[in-house]
């Protein structure tokens, strides 16, 4: 009989358990005003977190509950799904907005710490209210999010509803136009509409009447080093930038993003790509490809990573000495011997000599008057040597220092 009752409990406990999965925000609404303990209204509270808002009295009940538990409240937005309910999910964040814009002419720092508070997470459920939006791709909610891309809104809260329209209406050419068009609204995200940007941007930009200023300022706007060749006309306009383009902060900008459309959107012809576009170790987006090459490396490469060691900035030298010490490129020691005591920036020397040592077990023992005054303060310093000391003989750190430590010794050997 004990068994019986034992059975008996456990089927009612889930089954309680099951109605309370189930239990609706207006259940919980409800509940948590009649609530006669803390306990209670805790558990009632944390179950928010687990509610999928089902309809327009949910999402207004829900609205209300973010006002004192923004945490939980934001966790059962998140679970809306359906379109229908944009509206009230509109209705929502509109009285957040304005919560929040309420008393904008006030000093907040004044404000009792609990009314900060309270715009605080006005602000923050507006802002997650407007990402809902945006995931629920109803275009009948542009208009509503368009009200916030203007100068009183500019900011924080322009960018999102921004992205959230680019969710909605992603390469809209109409769309990107009026959000391009404004022209005092500056924080805008254009991330959905990589091509028609890189067109607009591009096509100004060959105008020479384009002053300085206003140049910087259409980059600015575009901040083109932020897309990523997510279509292929998006990648192969990257790519043509890069190749071709008169203007040289342009092809910088523009190097930035299609290393990343390289990495993340790879294709046929890439590597064919990055041969053409580190022919010349000058060009100011070039030095982006070594990037794409340190994990992706290719033996056709070598030649470029030769030619950026030969001629490339100091930058570009640097991360080519990387790639020629990561993949033991044997052609490369030459110009590494070479540079050990005549490349003119230091940080490069020393990394010529790393690598050289790293891919011939030699350390060569030469060195500038100033390297050498350094090192010699570096190697005798007793700090260094009891650091090094205590490491196992096989840590690469230690046998750096004894192989340099070495040279050194012989270097001045021979003075």
């Amino acid at each position: 009989m004990k068994k019986i009752f034992v059975f008996v409990g456990s089927l009612l406990l889930c089954g309680g358990l099951h109605a309370q999965n189930k239990r609706s925000l207006v259940d919980i609404d409800r509940e948590l005003k009649q609530a006669k303990s803390t306990a209670t209204a805790e558990a009632l509270i944390e179950s928010i977190a687990d509610t999928t808002p089902q309809t327009d009295e949910d999402v207004s009940i829900l609205g209300r509950l973010m006002d004192k538990y923004p945490v939980q409240g934001q966790k059962a937005l998140t679970k809306i799904k359906d379109p229908k309910l944009s509206k009230a999910v509109e209705i929502e964040c509109a009285k957040k907005i304005s919560q929040f814009k309420a008393d904008k002419d006030k000093d907040w720092s004044k404000l009792p710490a609990e009314d900060r508070m309270a715009k605080l997470n006005s602000f923050l459920s507006g802002q997650a209210m407007m990402a809902v939006l945006g995931n629920l791709k109803n275009k009948d909610s542009i208009p509503f999010l368009k009200q916030y891309v203007v100068p009183e809104y500019d900011g924080t809260l322009s960018y999102t509803a921004s992205v959230a329209i680019g969710r909605i209406a992603p390469n809209d050419a109409a769309v990107f136009q009026e959000l391009w068009d404004k022209k005092t609204v500056k924080s805008i995200n254009y991330g959905a509409y990589g091509q028609s940007v890189l067109k607009e941007v591009a096509q100004k930009l060959q105008d020479a009447k384009i002053s300085g200023a206003e140049g910087d300022a259409l980059r600015a706007k575009a901040k083109i080093e932020l897309l990523e060749g997510r279509t292929p006309e998006e990648k192969q306009m990257l790519k043509e930038i890069v190749l071709h383009h008169p203007d040289g902060e342009l092809r910088k900008q523009a190097g930035e993003a299609v290393v990343k459309a390289l990495m993340f959107h790879p294709s046929q012809g890439d590597v064919d790509f990055v041969l053409e576009w580190t022919k010349n170790p000058k060009e100011v987006s070039g030095g982006f490809s070594m990037t794409y090459m340190r994990d992706h490396f290719d033996n056709r490469f070598v030649p470029a990573i030769i030619r950026y060691l030969r001629e490339g900035d100091n930058y570009d030298r640097g991360k080519a000495v990387e790639l020629a010490s990561q993949y033991k490129i044997k052609e490369a020691l030459p110009l590494l011997k070479e540079c050990v005591v005549k490349d003119s920036d230091p940080s490069v020397r020393g990394s010529c000599r790393i690598a050289y040592w790293k891919i011939t077990g030699e350390m060569i023992p030469e060195f500038t008057p100033k390297d050498a005054a350094e090192l010699e303060a570096y190697l005798t310093n007793p700090r260094m040597i009891a650091f090094h000391e205590k490491m196992a003989d096989d840590n690469p750190r230690k046998k750096k220092f004894y192989a340099l430590k070495s040279a050194f010794e012989k270097y001045k050997s021979q003075r």
